[in-house]
């Protein structure tokens, strides 16, 4: 629960559905949302059959949380500055942002950087309307998969 009053003008006595509640919350606690972590042992292959590959032990971290775009309709998130985890390298991630709520149509693209010798991986997401006009301040909910190298300690 967020560590400040929040006042609803709702009757006691009605359900409210999300989609009521959250055009009310204040936008510093939509800022604030948490992010979930699971790191799992798994399995990774290459889809080339052509390559032959075979299936390797990897570490994968599944990430999801909501976002919230920027003035510009961006929105990026370092990982490393949020992870519970000490990550040695990063593999290619999978990423997926749903609008949380839209009166109008949005589209959002994703996508990520790796770099520098820390590796490391920036996500970033872009809210448009479909004319290209940004949209400003616009929560969304994310979703990202990534093989991991777990530092060794």
């Amino acid at each position: 629960m967020p560590n400040f009053p929040i006042d609803f003008d709702f009757p006691p006595d009605r359900f409210i559905p999300e989609e009521d509640l959250i055009p009310q919350l204040p936008r510093e606690l939509l800022r604030r949302a948490t992010l979930k972590q699971t790191l799992e042992t798994g399995r990774v292959r290459g889809f080339s059959a052509l390559l032959n590959e075979s299936c390797e032990r990897s570490d994968i971290l599944h990430l999801a949380s909501m976002g919230y775009s920027d003035g510009d309709g961006r929105w990026a998130l370092k990982l490393r500055t949020v992870l519970c985890y000490d990550i040695a390298s990063f593999g290619m991630p999978c990423i997926v942002a749903t609008p949380t709520m839209a009166e109008n149509p949005v589209v959002i693209s994703v996508g990520f950087t790796l770099s520098g010798m820390d590796q490391e991986l920036e996500l970033t997401a872009s809210l448009r309307t479909p004319d290209g006009a940004p949209v400003r301040e616009a929560p969304f909910h994310w979703h990202c998969v990534v093989p991991v190298t777990l530092r060794l300690i």
